[in-house]
């Protein structure tokens, strides 16, 4: 069951055990699906989707008892993993991509026939 916050940082939230799920908007219409204890201020685990919708059925449809992680999320903020369209198959690292990218401009400042 979801429970639906009218103002402040949380959205919705469900109780699934000893466990707090919750949803929690960020800018550009994205949103956090975050996991925790209903008494601890800080959140175990994290997912953004990329909007509001997805991530209120995420936590809906998720057994977080069941399996590790939910569905349909495109990035995880704690390890930089990330999911085009949500899709599991087309997983990489956000690090990975960017030592690769800047490794791409780290070009020497004279070419070799300059000497």
């Amino acid at each position: 069951m979801a429970v639906m916050v009218e103002t402040g940082a949380m959205r919705a939230a469900r109780i699934v055990g000893d466990l707090a799920l919750f949803v929690e908007p960020l800018l550009f219409g994205q949103a956090r699906l975050a996991i925790g204890h209903p008494l601890e201020a800080f959140y175990r685990d994290a997912w953004d989707y990329p909007d509001e919708l997805g991530a209120v059925r995420a936590m809906c449809e998720w057994d977080p008892v069941r399996t590790r992680e939910p569905a349909g999320w495109h990035r995880h903020p704690f390890t930089g993993r990330c999911r085009p369209d949500g899709d599991p198959d087309w997983e990489y690292n956000e690090a990975d991509r960017q030592s690769h990218h800047n490794s791409e401009f780290n070009l020497p400042l004279r070419s070799q026939h300059e000497r």
